[in-house]
């Protein structure tokens, strides 16, 4: 059984590259979340899901990465 473990506040900020203010945003736009006592939890795949929905585009990028320094060697 594999059990995602929650991220805080810090640890999505870090995991998204992304601000606390941008983080706020999204909450206030209905980011899923969850509290341990006052302390708000995140999923991140959850919060991947909704960010993809609500960007209409993958977050992410795929395993393979694009390095334009091969391209330029071609």
């Amino acid at each position: 059984m594999n059990v995602e473990r929650p991220l805080t506040v810090d640890e999505l900020c870090g995991f998204l590259q992304a601000s606390k203010s941008t983080i706020d945003q999204y909450n206030r736009e209905g980011m899923p979340r969850f509290y341990v006592g006052k302390e708000c939890r995140f999923l991140p795949s959850k919060v991947i899901d909704w960010l993809e929905r609500r960007c209409h585009h993958r977050v992410l990028p795929t395993e393979e990465t694009f390095d334009p320094r091969e391209e330029l060697q071609r």
